[in-house]
């Protein structure tokens, strides 16, 4: 992790549930932040980016496909179903 003046918000849509990105105890968030070189902060619905301004730019990047992909992946209740 590291401590750069650059910061980027990600604003998170209705339906994507943080822990899903972050991992059970964070563990896929310092992974990200480790080999991102960048610290991440969930607040509410936002994620907070901070870093070297490449590397905080690349991180945007990286989260922003990582939620379209858990987007694309919906469980529903009722029958398990996916949608890829």
């Amino acid at each position: 992790m590291q401590n750069g003046s650059y910061k980027e918000t990600i604003e998170l849509n209705e339906g994507i549930d943080v822990r899903d990105l972050f991992g059970n105890q964070d563990a896929h968030l310092n992974v990200l932040e480790e080999s991102l070189a960048v610290s991440l902060v969930s607040r509410g619905g936002e994620i907070l980016i901070s870093g070297e301004e490449e590397n905080v730019k690349h991180a945007k990047h990286v989260i922003a496909a990582l939620l379209a992909a858990l987007k694309r992946v919906t469980i529903s209740m009722g029958g398990m179903s996916r949608k890829l």
